[in-house]
């Protein structure tokens, strides 16, 4: 098992690469930029690491708005929610705790403990688990620096990297439980408007399109007067599971309201993405419904589609409309059918 002393060696080592390369790639040393970058050397996030080197083989800067870009979609949190506000409220209590024993104590160089004071006063200011995280590696690494820093002082250090990285797992599982539609396990509303930007800031970034399909259930209210609101649940749970079977890994389908439901397709064309939502209306209309309690034969359930694919002037909205209005030709064309934007245009 490696020493303390070559644990911090290798942390120091991380942290001067870490700022070696952000000076290279002309990326400013804030806070929130020094955790992607420190994360991308430290490795084990392959969709950041993925995301890094697209952009570095681009040619492209690493402007602020693509910094801001990156770490909104990697490390990224809302405040407004009660478990991810409490999460950042206990680790700000953990590093308190930490910068008050080390502040109390007179066995610290004046350097280092203007040091010290300035961790602590930016981690009053802090707002966000990943800058508390880059506090917690830049203390790290200064600590190293110390010839007669104490074991105790970076045993603490230890620990609360480890309760640090613990709470980090905490806030990304409830973030995902945010993001969740809970009767169909697809994607919700919130979740889809954070993707459609996403894709949308890339297809500014690099000119990738992507596709946007739109569906719903053809007389869905009718059929839930029917057969009851329970019944009419059911039918969505099978809708999201053809489209989980239906859809690559890639591909992002979300449920944002009753009977609505969309996906987008990245690196799409009208022609794929509309064989793709023929191959989900056409493994939704070979369903077959029955009562549960009686067996009765329900009718077939059936769903009207429209695709859309991303252009030069559009808005997330823009896009999603002319899906939209795709799929309402698709409904007035007699249903269970799919139409595209080119349809409109004919």
């Amino acid at each position: 098992m490696p020493s303390t002393e070559d644990e911090l060696a290798r942390r120091t080592q991380q942290a001067q690469s870490t700022l070696e390369l952000m000076a290279e790639m002309q990326v400013p040393a804030t806070p929130n930029n020094y955790c992607i970058w420190f994360a991308y050397l430290v490795g084990g996030n392959s969709a950041l690491h993925s995301d890094i080197e697209g952009h570095i083989n681009s040619g492209k800067p690493f402007t602020d708005q693509v910094n801001q870009r990156i770490f909104t979609k990697h490390f990224g949190t809302h405040g407004d929610d009660a478990a991810v506000q409490q999460a950042q409220n206990e680790t700000q209590r953990i590093l308190k705790d930490i910068l008050a024993e080390v502040l109390s104590t007179n066995k610290y160089a004046s350097e280092y403990s203007a040091k010290l004071e300035a961790y602590s006063l930016r981690l009053a200011q802090a707002r966000e688990v990943a800058e508390m995280w880059a506090i917690i590696g830049n203390l790290i690494k200064d600590t190293a620096t110390m010839a007669d820093s104490s074991r105790k002082l970076q045993d603490r250090l230890d620990a609360t990297s480890a309760e640090t990285q613990k709470l980090r797992g905490q806030l990304r599982r409830t973030q995902k439980e945010a993001l969740i539609d809970s009767l169909t396990g697809l994607h919700n509303r919130r979740a889809f408007d954070r993707r459609i930007g996403q894709l949308l800031d890339a297809f500014r970034d690099t000119g990738t399109p992507f596709a946007v399909i739109t569906l719903d259930i053809d007389f869905f209210k009718s059929f839930n007067d029917d057969f009851g609101h329970n019944v009419g649940d059911a039918a969505l749970q099978v809708l999201g599971n053809v489209l989980h079977d239906c859809l690559s890994t890639e591909d992002f389908p979300a449920r944002v309201g009753g009977e609505e439901f969309v996906a987008l397709i990245p690196t799409g064309s009208v022609g794929r993405a509309t064989a793709i939502t023929e191959k989900i209306r056409k493994r939704m209309s070979e369903k077959r419904f029955r009562l549960a309690k009686t067996g009765e034969p329900l009718d077939q359930i059936t769903v009207s589609a429209g695709v859309s694919v991303v252009r030069a002037d559009d808005t997330a909205a823009s896009v999603v409309d002319r899906a939209d209005k795709a799929l309402y030709l698709a409904k007035n064309s007699g249903r269970n059918a799919v139409k595209s934007e080119n349809d409109l245009e004919a």
